[in-house]
């Protein structure tokens, strides 16, 4: 299951506009990786939406599972879970007033890969 997270977030770092896409203005619910295609939602298994601004400053940056997940964990983590689809594996708040926002964009990215590989993690045990 890990291995799904890593190879989103590989193709999340090599995405030429991921930092553009972060410090861009996002409304909750857009979707920021990967770009929204039926092949990328097979692909990735993964992606990244952007929640809720909090006092103006943090935006929430969701890590959610595709409903078009093909991987037997991450299907089984959506089950247990009691969701039908799109579960939320990792939530990071993005700094929104950062001088360095290359540096915030990985921070928050590395932040999700670490949370969603412990919340899969804590499922196997």
């Amino acid at each position: 299951m890990s291995k799904a997270i890593s190879h989103f977030f590989d193709g999340a770092r090599k995405a030429s506009n991921i930092m553009k896409k972060f410090k861009g203005s996002l409304s909750a619910g857009s979707r920021i990786f990967p770009a929204k295609t039926q092949r990328n939602d097979e692909e990735f298994e993964l992606k990244m939406e952007a929640g809720e601004l909090i006092e103006n400053r943090w935006r929430e940056i969701i890590l959610q599972v595709n409903s078009q997940a093909k991987n037997r964990g991450l299907r089984y983590w959506v089950r247990k879970n009691g969701r039908t689809t799109h579960g939320i594996l990792a939530i990071s708040r993005y700094d929104t007033t950062t001088e360095n926002h290359d540096e915030e964009t990985l921070r928050v990215m590395t932040a999700l890969e670490e949370s969603g590989k412990a919340t899969l993690k804590n499922l196997t045990g």
